[in-house]
């Protein structure tokens, strides 16, 4: 309610709001249109990716309240993207590999030790790695995925 309010406030009346469209979750909360979700491209052998999305600022928020609780809130100000893949070996085991993309080294650290302390509450067992992708600081969690599984990712900005 408040980025359409915004809008409107500021004479930009157009529906459905044109190139004033949201691209990303975080555009709508922390109403910024300049600031574009990086997007990040899976591809994975060793496994077929039954599903896969991104879960946008929104939807990662959530799930990291769910893991690490309301304190959670603090360091999304850094989060410039992410997509996840749900996995299927050909023995039917099933994992789930998450990569998120980062504004500042410092946020995505941040992300790394808040989600740490977390992951021996996953189903499976869960390992989170920093990475770095096309200059961009990034990490990866992985749930349950077998040896073998090889994943890589490539980020680029806008959708």
């Amino acid at each position: 309610t408040g980025f359409v309010l915004d809008l409107w406030r500021k004479g930009k009346r157009v529906a459905p709001f044109g190139s004033y469209l949201p691209k990303s979750t975080e555009q709508v909360i922390t109403r910024n249109l300049d600031d574009d979700p990086v997007e990040v491209k899976l591809t994975v052998s060793g496994a077929r990716i039954i599903h896969e999305d991104d879960l946008g600022r929104l939807e990662a928020g959530v799930l990291m309240d769910a893991h690490v609780g309301h304190r959670s809130l603090d360091f999304w100000k850094g989060w410039g993207g992410d997509r996840y893949a749900l996995l299927e070996t050909p023995d039917g085991k099933k994992s789930l590999v998450w990569v998120t993309v980062w504004d500042t080294a410092p946020g995505r650290t941040a992300f790394i030790d808040a989600l740490s302390s977390a992951l021996a509450g996953f189903p499976e067992s869960a390992r989170l790695t920093p990475l770095t992708l096309d200059g961009r600081p990034a990490a990866e969690l992985r749930v349950g995925v077998p040896q073998g599984v090889a994943v890589s990712a490539k980020a680029s900005i806008g959708k």
